[in-house]
């Protein structure tokens, strides 16, 4: 049996990726921080996870980035929503052979 490719997805602030590897397999083929641009991906899915990676570091005052969240709630819902959309169309398109573990902690 094919060890089957395990990718967490959260953010990280500046980092340019929300995919990292959960286990060997896969960090044997991307190493830890996955650049989603070599994932078998449509090219408007990688558009969207770069526009979702661009929008959350838009969440951050960098002059004192360990402030909370300097957006209101109703852009935290938007962000929230549309991260779940983009999530669920990943994991679509990747299929089976991939495991994608939601490590999110929504806004």
């Amino acid at each position: 049996m094919v060890e089957r490719f395990k990718l967490r997805f959260f953010f990280d602030g500046g980092s340019g990726t929300c995919l990292w590897s959960g286990n060997d397999v896969a960090r044997q083929t991307w190493g830890y921080a996955v650049n989603h641009q070599t994932l078998p991906l449509n090219e408007r899915t990688i558009i969207r996870l770069n526009e979702i990676i661009r929008w959350y570091d838009e969440s951050f005052d960098w002059s004192n980035p360990a402030d909370p969240c300097k957006w209101g709630r109703d852009e935290c819902e938007k962000f929230n929503a549309t991260v779940c959309e983009v999530l669920a169309k990943v994991r679509e398109e990747l299929g089976a052979d991939f495991d994608i573990v939601d490590k999110f902690r929504r806004f």
